[in-house]
């Protein structure tokens, strides 16, 4: 399972190889806990700079699809056919994946010494993937007894055409049985109809012990099969991972759990930036409890920061960097004293969350009258929650979905539409009428008021979270717990003036500016200089500042009339600023001298504007 590479240097090459790994994928239980069923089905090595016909890299998808399809595994290449090479894993095909659904598809990439030195790498890797089960709620007995800690539900797996549902297909104590040799009944019951309960959600479920291939690896450290002797017949009492344990969590090395942080969404303005996100972080359950343990969201910023030379333009700021703007909690506090005394402490500053609550605009825009019952409506017809993003009006010939057409006065607005859907929220409903729930987003709103405009400038939302522990009746909340990594949800842009409106203009009148001017290099260096990349061969950067709310072209002349440069903007998103790297359409860098611009709009309510400034370098 695991595709490797190695330098081939005829003399001195390096130690270290490198490997990429598949740990696993899931598109139903068994195959979670029985990942080598499913593993790589398909494995090519391809040359670089060769045409796919010629054993190269597939570059179309076309050709991508074919490779993948082959269900084949190319051979080692030969040590004295060294090469530029890359190699492509696949798995599948995957046979149920409802719209609208996410298929789990990990991969752990490891390097080491040697080949010893990566694999025992990749088992370190394998094993801290692989998990263990939990008591999370301190109950022996959840989990099904008898090991069996894997939950499993009708429509779990597709139907077949008899219209028997295929988890009557399997034995409840033994549902895994690619490890189990040639004798794979050993008396134990199939999954009849009588052996189902009823699930909080709806669902009719049994637990089942999934994992007989796993207990079986753990046992041996290598994978079982009936081919390397290893076939297993286990007893009752070899049903190890659901023995006091009934949640599983991967990744068993992480003892804190941050919740995941949320959607994050920038909008620059003059001297300013707001932030938007949504609620996501307060519906995540930590997994080594299950428990929802949020606690705060934290802002963080860094401004003025400059990229380090010979980084990429997708390199962000280092941890130690970042600045908190601010935190907004929940209103808790952490029970304490003894001996009948209390000494209780509030957790945090106890804000609340109720200062940044937004309302979207589009809610109580009366442009949108009617579309929150229309929506309401499509939700509530969607009991078994089919639709976990807002779905498409047309198809792909262009015809309107039936049953789509309410939505159709507000097709031109996409957006608006997923706001809509995102905040619906429907009732859960148990049987004998089930019906799944669906939640209804929230969002939060803060606007950052101390930027430079020009200035590029990283933002991060990050949710925290309270510690829990177990008090012999329940989980209660003990302090602290974890943030998220700012780095790992950053966003960057640049605040600016907004765009010159033209009402704007007749009352004001143009004020189209050029900065710094002049450009002198000091003056360059002051306006957030990055150092040179393939995108920008200069690093510093001049702005026009104030420009139309239009589609605008600025033309930049030498003093003699030559044209030196053309740029492109567009103010209709609000932004009225566009830059210019002082490079000339030659690609070269411009001399010191004076420069003359115009401003070209395509509305006719803006008139031309020419103005001139100054490079001494």
């Amino acid at each position: 399972e695991i595709g490797w590479m190695k330098d081939a240097a005829a003399s001195d090459p390096l130690p270290g190889v490198f490997g990429a790994m598949l740990l696993g994928h899931a598109t139903d239980p068994l195959e979670y806990y029985a990942p080598h069923l499913v593993g790589v089905q398909s494995f090519q090595i391809f040359a670089t700079n060769a045409r796919s016909i010629q054993n190269g890299e597939p570059l179309a998808d076309n050709e991508r699809y074919e490779q993948m399809a082959r269900q084949a595994i190319d051979p080692d290449r030969s040590v004295d056919k060294p090469g530029d090479l890359k190699f492509m894993m696949s798995s599948g095909p995957f046979g149920n994946l409802p719209p609208g659904r996410q298929l789990e598809y990990r991969v752990a990439l490891v390097v080491g010494n040697g080949m010893d030195g990566m694999l025992r790498n990749a088992l370190r890797a394998s094993e801290i993937h692989r998990g263990r089960y939990l008591d999370v709620d301190h109950d022996p007995n959840t989990g099904g007894g008898g090991g069996r800690e894997t939950l499993v539900c009708l429509d779990d797996y597709p139907p077949y055409t008899t219209g028997s549902d295929p988890i009557f297909d399997y034995r409840y104590a033994m549902m895994d049985e690619a490890c189990i040799g040639s004798n794979p009944v050993f008396g134990y019951e199939v999954i009849n109809p009588g052996a189902l309960f009823t699930a909080p959600d709806g669902r009719l479920c049994i637990y089942v012990n999934a994992d007989n291939c796993e207990e079986c690896f753990r046992r041996h450290g290598r994978e079982c099969t009936v081919e390397n002797g290893l076939f297993w017949v286990p007893s009752e009492s070899d049903f190890e991972t659901g023995n006091g344990g009934e949640r599983y969590v991967p990744w068993i090395e992480i003892t804190a759990y941050p919740p995941q942080s949320p959607s994050l969404r920038l909008v620059p303005g003059d001297h300013s930036v707001e932030l938007f996100w949504d609620d996501v972080s307060e519906y995540d359950p930590d997994p080594l409890n299950g428990h929802l343990d949020f606690e705060s969201y934290r802002i963080w910023r860094i401004g003025d920061w400059v990229r380090p030379e010979g980084t990429t333009e997708e390199a962000g700021p280092q941890s130690v960097l970042w600045g908190m703007l601010g935190e907004y909690d929940l209103i808790n506090i952490i029970p304490g004293g003894t001996g009948g005394v209390t000494n209780d402490q509030n957790l945090g500053r106890n804000t609340g969350l109720e200062d940044i609550r937004y309302l979207p605009v589009c809610l109580v825009d009366p442009s949108f009258d009617g579309l929150a019952e229309v929506m309401q409506a499509f939700v509530d017809a969607d009991v078994g929650n089919q639709f976990l993003t807002r779905p498409p009006l047309r198809d792909s010939r262009g015809a309107v979905i039936p049953g789509r057409e309410p939505f159709l006065p507000w097709e031109h607005e996409p957006a608006v539409l997923d706001t809509f859907f995102d905040v619906t929220s429907r009732p859960g409903r148990r049987p004998p009428d089930p019906v799944v729930a669906k939640r209804g987003c929230r969002y939060y709103h803060f606007i950052d008021r101390e930027v430079h405009n020009g200035f590029q400038t990283f933002y991060s939302v990050v949710a925290a979270d309270h510690a829990m522990e177990w008090s012999g009746s329940g989980y209660v909340l003990t302090g602290y717990g974890v943030q998220g990594e700012p780095g790992n949800n950053r966003q960057f842009t640049t605040p600016a003036p907004v765009a010159q409106t033209a009402a704007l203009r007749a009352s004001h009148g143009v004020n189209i500016t050029v900065v710094p001017n002049p450009a002198t290099r000091e003056a360059l260096a002051e306006m957030q200089g990055q150092p040179p990349s393939g995108d920008n061969p200069t690093g510093v950067q001049i702005l026009f500042n104030n420009l139309p709310a239009a589609h605008n072209r600025i033309t930049v002349f030498t003093a003699s009339g030559d044209r030196v440069a053309e740029i492109s903007h567009d103010g209709l998103n609000g932004r009225g600023t566009a830059s210019w790297n002082l490079m000339s359409r030659n690609g070269q860098e411009v001399v010191s001298g004076i420069y003359l611009f115009a401003v070209e709009s395509d509305d006719a309510r803006f008139e031309p504007f020419r103005g001139h400034f100054v490079v001494i370098r």
